[in-house]
């Protein structure tokens, strides 16, 4: 019998992810206004529909956003508060990441724009169709190591909202999972290998490690704290690079123009990381993107002016490498450079 179990095991925790549900299906692009242009993106087709609405808070990159399973917007978040699908803010959804920053960037309304670029993941709780969370990380204003004032994020937050009744209202806010000098990637999520729960993770600064949290339909439960190493990279910053899980959650990559782009393993069981590759990425530009195809197969890094392509099933990473696309010195409408970002 253990046997049985131990095969059992092995096969739940390399199991894919069939997600059908259309939780991530709105995106925003706008920019620092209260008239926004809501775009809705599908896997089924890039644009499906666009409305430009007014709206009670402002965003610009610092934006979480959440669906139904069926796909209809239910709430979106600009960093100082939360949303609502009427774009206007929710019972008690003011005073998101409470501190001296969002007294100074919010405004006493919370309509305004965090200084941040990822600092919210929305989820839905497991087996409920009324209650969603937003894991947030919050930042605060102190003297850091080399003596220069910083704004570095360090409160670890989750908050929890009610949709059951006629108007959504948020009932518990800003509640500390971790504290520490976190990174400016903020929370990232990845299903459980059970396929309900949902493993949430933190980088942080200085040190090389990770913060995690597992939402279950139970709780929400700080996990522990995984140090890969003493150091985090080469500088404390990385308030300009993004991070990714693959489609499959096997693999998790971070990537900033100081630090370079850090690959891993990710065990869905445990979730806890091992390192499998570093890309050096250092200094090519003011900032990066990551993203990782369908299949998990194929990592894209951009870095402003180019796009390359990385296998991640190649036995040397670093040399799969293959340039895709490079800006043509195009402008936009407006006569902006037309870049990757």
């Amino acid at each position: 019998m253990k046997k049985i179990y131990l095969i059992l095991a092995l096969i739940l925790c390399k199991g894919q992810l069939f997600a059908q549900e259309k939780y991530g299906d709105t995106w925003f692009l706008g920019s620092w206004s209260y008239y926004q242009t809501l775009t809705w993106v599908t896997k089924d087709s890039i644009i499906n529909k666009v409305v430009t609405e007014k709206n009670q808070i402002t965003y610009n990159d610092p934006y979480a956003a959440i669906c139904d399973k069926n796909g209809k917007l239910k709430f979106y978040s600009s960093g100082c508060a939360i949303a609502g699908s009427n774009h206007k803010i929710i019972s008690n959804g003011t005073q998101i990441n409470p501190g001296s920053i969002h007294d100074s960037y919010c405004n006493k309304s919370s309509t305004a724009i965090y200084p941040a670029y990822n600092n919210g993941i929305f989820l839905p709780k497991p087996d409920d169709s009324t209650t969603y969370y937003l894991f947030h990380t919050g930042k605060d204003s102190f003297i850091i190591n080399n003596g220069i004032t910083g704004f570095p994020f360090i409160d670890f937050y989750y908050s929890i909202i009610d949709d059951s009744g006629k108007m959504p209202k948020v009932t518990k806010k800003n509640i500390r999972i971790a504290k520490d000098t976190l990174s400016e990637m903020g929370p990232l999520a990845c299903k459980h290998a059970n396929g309900k729960d949902w493993w949430i993770l933190v980088p942080t600064i200085g040190k090389h490690g990770f913060y995690r949290a597992l939402l279950t339909k139970d709780s929400v439960a700080f996990t522990g704290f995984q140090l890969l190493g003493a150091t985090w990279g080469r500088t404390t910053d990385d308030y300009t690079g993004q991070g990714a899980f693959s489609p499959d959650g096997s693999k998790y990559v971070r990537s900033d123009p100081f630090n370079g782009t850090y690959i891993y393993n990710f065990d869905r069981c445990t979730g806890l990381m091992s390192q499998l590759a570093f890309i050096d990425t250092l200094a090519l530009s003011p900032c990066q993107g990551v993203a990782i195809s369908q299949n998990s197969r194929y990592l894209y890094l951009s870095n402003v002016y180019t796009l390359h392509q990385f296998d991640l099933e190649a036995a040397n990473i670093n040399a799969s490498k293959v340039k895709i696309g490079e800006y043509d010195g195009g402008l936009t409408a407006t006569g902006n450079e037309n870049l990757f970002y």
